[in-house]
């Protein structure tokens, strides 16, 4: 009797030892986080340079956003809220740190004590000054500091300054005085008053908080005493031109990090485009959660989905949207996609091309083996151009629907945008009208050669001129277009030099804020963007046409006036066809879901980079 109640025992046991283990196998079972304490991102390209007063990149920016503080952030979500960095308190006309005169706008920036950069030296005002003064004289195009100048002081660049002065149209013919002399018309509208450094804007200028929020770019705040002590700009009036618009690699920071953000800099491997940032413990707002980023450049999509699969990395983001559904329903990855990225993306055209024998221009005439370089100067071309290009099958086919067309430089609830806004629409018919008109029907006879310049890597830009290639054939077998992909550095270099008949890239105004006048500036100012690459003819019309109305939008307090003046700019846009927006840039990103934080590590700005700060994993 006793065995058998032994044995009655021992089979009950084993049936709640069974029933619980098939209980426990239904469980997910504990995922291995790998890589504990380090976050690790893929992208396609990597930064170009670490100086922040020459980066015009988002890649890079993103570098400088994580290792650099300007004087404010944006509230999290917000693009008009602020909240302080390195300021102690954000300036108001109610707490009276914002002045306005007749002609002039002074903002009193009051200094954060006791901050510190990674080398060990302290935040002063004298450091916030000197940062401004050396990217003004760095003088990038692309970074947003010419909008900032031409604000402060009324000149888009210290170069403007010294001709004014001198007399003179070209900038080679300045002596020395008047470089000098230059240089204090810039020194004198940023004072520095005890703790407090003010800037003294020559007129009223609504968006002016916008320039003092950190993205990464020419407001970054650097150690003055480091940058000099490693043969930076010694901050005097005589020596600032041996500084001013220098190659990437003789800037004294190309590959050097001293800023007070919450990493710094471990190492950069230019080779391989891998940089390494390491946790700041001695950050204002405490050390961050996680020890270590590393940014790696991988610019085969395949590879950086593999890598993400394997949990070898953590973030991939801006992924072609037709390629994610790879990744869906896989275990452990998470994909969040529609995020605005608040620029627009299409065709920047260059109106009169520089560079003798440019092999972009084919032959350089108009005898159907290449272009003249002032080509895209004929409005009739830049018409039928903008006819040509096929913008739905771009959003439906790559974009899967994504984002939309917008028809001029100001977005979607911005002021200023509308949606009756006249717009260009793919129109074969109209396009082969305004083909003809040009050089007096010869063009459409004799056809034509050019080379439009794509960044290498990114699919979103390529698909632009793809479709375009495509169209442009369709139209005419004569009219033949090469796109030719390019590295980051001799891509930009190659557009900012004007050396690109065409070429498809996003706006750059995450350099500059969310306002609509950057917006409008970038395409349309003769000191923007679109006006440095596309050359004197473009640079006429602007002055004469665009800047009046672009200045008094600028200056405008009251809302209402400044919504029916960037209606009548958006209205000369189409009207000149000064580009052509093919599409709203949305991003998207995917990571492993034991990364926490990520929706408000996405900067408002400019998603594509990203906040490490704000991230863990667990």
């Amino acid at each position: 009797m006793f065995v058998q109640k032994c044995n009655w025992l021992i089979v009950m046991l084993l049936v709640l030892v069974c029933a619980a283990m098939a209980g426990l196998s239904g469980l997910p079972a504990q995922q291995t986080i790998k890589n504990p304490g380090t976050i690790i991102v893929a992208r396609p390209n990597g930064a170009e340079i670490l100086d922040p007063a020459a980066i015009s990149d988002d890649f890079s920016a993103e570098t400088g956003l994580n290792m650099y503080e300007s004087l404010l952030r944006f509230k999290p979500g917000e693009t008009s809220e602020y909240e302080p960095a390195l300021a102690s308190v954000v300036p108001t006309k109610d707490n009276g740190l914002i002045t306005v005169g007749v002609d002039t706008e002074y903002i009193d920036f009051p200094i954060r004590a006791g901050v510190k950069f990674h080398k060990g030296g302290t935040l002063t005002p004298e450091d916030v000054k000197y940062s401004f003064l050396r990217s003004i004289i760095a003088d990038m195009s692309g970074s947003g500091v010419r909008l900032f100048m031409e604000a402060l002081t009324g000149y888009s660049s210290i170069e403007d300054v010294a001709k004014n002065l001198a007399g003179v149209d070209d900038f080679a013919e300045v002596d020395a005085v008047h470089l000098r002399d230059a240089f204090y018309v810039i020194d004198d509208a940023i004072q520095v008053m005890g703790n407090t450094v003010e800037f003294r804007f020559h007129k009223t200028y609504a968006p002016a908080m916008t320039f003092f929020v950190g993205k990464g770019f020419f407001e970054s705040i650097v150690d003055k005493s480091w940058v000099i002590e490693q043969g930076g700009w010694p901050g005097t009036a005589d020596t600032w031109i041996d500084y001013h618009n220098l190659p990437n690699e003789e800037y004294v920071l190309y590959d050097k990090v001293n800023g007070t953000g919450p990493f710094q800099l471990i190492s950069w491997d230019r080779a391989t485009g891998e940089l390494t940032m390491g946790r700041f413990d001695g950050y204002c707002r405490g050390p961050a959660r996680i020890e270590k980023v590393i940014v790696k450049k991988v610019l085969e999509w395949t590879t950086r989905k593999l890598m993400l699969q394997n949990g070898d990395i953590d973030i991939i983001n801006n992924n072609p949207p037709a390629y994610l559904d790879q990744l869906e329903g896989e275990e452990g990855i998470v994909i969040n996609t529609g995020i605005r990225f608040l620029l627009s993306t299409g065709f920047y055209l260059t109106w009169n091309v520089t560079g003798e024998n440019n092999p972009r221009l084919g032959s350089g005439k108009l005898d159907g083996n290449g272009i003249p370089p002032d080509f895209f100067s004929d409005i009739n071309i830049r018409k039928a151009f903008a006819y040509t290009m096929d913008y739905d099958a771009c959003i439906e086919e790559y974009w899967q629907g994504q984002t939309y067309q917008p028809c001029g430089p100001i977005l979607k609830g911005m002021p200023g945008y509308r949606e009756d806004q006249p717009c260009y629409r793919y129109d074969p018919d109209k396009a082969e009208e305004y083909f003809r008109k040009a050089y007096d029907g010869k063009l459409w006879e004799v056809g034509f050669k050019l080379k439009a310049g794509v960044l290498a890597g990114r699919p979103k830009f390529k698909v632009n001129l793809d479709i375009l290639q495509d169209r442009l054939l369709r139209l005419n077998p004569k009219f033949q277009m090469e796109v030719e992909e390019l590295e980051s550095g001799t891509l930009l270099d190659s557009y900012f030099s004007g050396r690109l008949p065409i070429t498809s890239l996003s706006s750059m105004t995450s350099r500059t804020g969310v306002d609509p006048h950057a917006f409008i500036t970038d395409y349309m100012a003769s000191s923007g963007l679109q006006a440095g690459v596309a050359g004197p003819s473009f640079v006429s019309l602007a002055k004469q046409e665009f800047d009046p109305l672009i200045e008094e939008a600028a200056t405008a307090l009251d809302e209402a006036k400044r919504e029916e003046l960037y209606d009548q700019l958006q209205r000369l846009y189409y009207e000149y066809v000064v580009s052509i927006i093919v599409f709203e840039s949305p991003t998207n990103i995917a990571y492993r879901d034991w990364v926490n934080g990520i929706d408000s590590s996405l900067s408002v700005v400019n998603p594509v980079t990203i906040s490490f700060y704000m991230l863990w994993k667990d």
